[in-house]
């Protein structure tokens, strides 16, 4: 009968909207009562609404500080048209084990276009469809971090028609771990020469040593060649951001670093070492303005990270102009290291 419904209304609805022909009334008529109209919850797939921060049901009102994932009911079938209105509920009963359910107080179900929650859901003559929204906020969001929550919805009491049970009840399921801060690379937009490889200003030079292109590099670098090169290495065919003492002249405070303005936000700055020789300091070192603190002044810096541990994580309080780079004390002879590449990047809310 189901397979006799389906192939009717392939064969005859072309017809009817087309060419105005081809089934009669009566037949059409029949085919409504085989297919008797029925209210169903849209979006439901085996039962669960689930989503994360990419799904197409979910705006994020980055003002309000809160969530929507969009819903609504839906009548099938070929009847006409006519008003009808259905309860909406919700409960924690139902929710699969590994999903925490919501509290009331910590969501609110609305109608489209319109404030408030809403108990009863109304859909007027000549529409089939209403939508509502479930609403979270973020701090509820932050405060179940990590987690999967959620509430169960159902659709009760129609004013008309029947419900198709099959889809009048749901588990909204909520993946909060997609809604916090994600780590995106910035290097590029910001940082100039990152390395793998580094390019050195002075193209052309036959020599293993050479001057960094678009890092500033301190004289104290600079202490090979009668004090004319330092900051770039090509060892072994390679090409380094580094700093070397090999029976040449001491380094200290040693700077190599760009100077840029970052926005408000947290940051992680990595370096990828080939070789670190160290024994005096070397730090990773981020500094607020033009330049890097000496080693004596570090505490003066936003934030510094060891070589041995080259991963350094800070956060402005607001767009600010900052210096970022190496700051290496190499007082001791037979020091160096060499840096393949770094790498900036950014933690991002889909919140900011």
């Amino acid at each position: 009968m189901k397979s006799f419904i389906k192939n009717y209304l392939l064969l005859c609805l072309p017809a009817l909207l087309l060419l105005g022909t081809g089934c009669k009334k009566e037949e059409l008529e029949k085919v409504k009562e085989l297919a008797p109209p029925k209210i169903y919850i849209t979006n439901i797939v085996d039962g669960r609404i689930a989503v994360n921060v990419d799904s197409r049901i979910v705006s994020i009102d980055k003002a309000a500080k809160k969530i929507s994932v969009a819903l609504g009911v839906n009548r099938s079938g070929l009847a006409d048209r006519e008003a009808y209105s259905v309860k909406l509920r919700a409960s924690d009963a139902g929710l699969p084990a590994d999903v925490t359910p919501l509290a009331p107080t910590e969501y609110a179900i609305v109608a489209a276009g319109k404030g408030g929650s809403v108990a009863t859901l109304d859909v007027p003559a000549e529409e089939s469809s209403a939508a509502f929204a479930v609403e979270v906020p973020k701090s509820v969001l932050d405060a179940h971090a990590g987690k999967k929550i959620g509430v169960m919805l159902s659709i009760s009491d129609p004013s008309k028609y029947e419900l198709n049970e099959a889809m009048s009840t749901a588990a909204l399921i909520i993946d909060v771990a997609t809604f916090g801060e994600r780590q995106v690379e910035i290097t590029t937009r910001y940082l100039k020469n990152p390395g793998a490889p580094f390019a050195r200003a002075d193209q052309g030079a036959s020599s293993r040593f050479g001057i960094l292109a678009d890092w500033i590099s301190n004289d104290a670098v600079k202490n090979i060649d009668n004090r004319t090169k330092g900051g770039f290495d090509s060892f072994n065919g390679g090409a380094y951001l580094a700093m070397e003492r090999w029976g040449t002249p001491e380094i200290p405070n040693g700077k190599i670093y760009q100077t840029i303005k970052l926005p408000q936000g947290k940051y992680r700055f990595d370096a990828d070492f080939e070789t670190a020789v160290i024994s005096n300091q070397l730090l990773l070192t981020v500094a607020s303005g033009a330049g890097l603190p000496d080693i004596d002044n570090i505490s003066q810096a936003i934030a510094t990270a060891p070589y041995n541990a080259p991963r350094m994580m800070f956060e402005l309080p607001a767009e600010q102009e900052v210096s970022i780079g190496f700051l290496g004390n190499l007082v001791n002879d037979a020091q160096a290291f060499r840096v393949r590449f770094v790498k900036l990047y950014k933690f991002e809310s889909p919140f900011d």
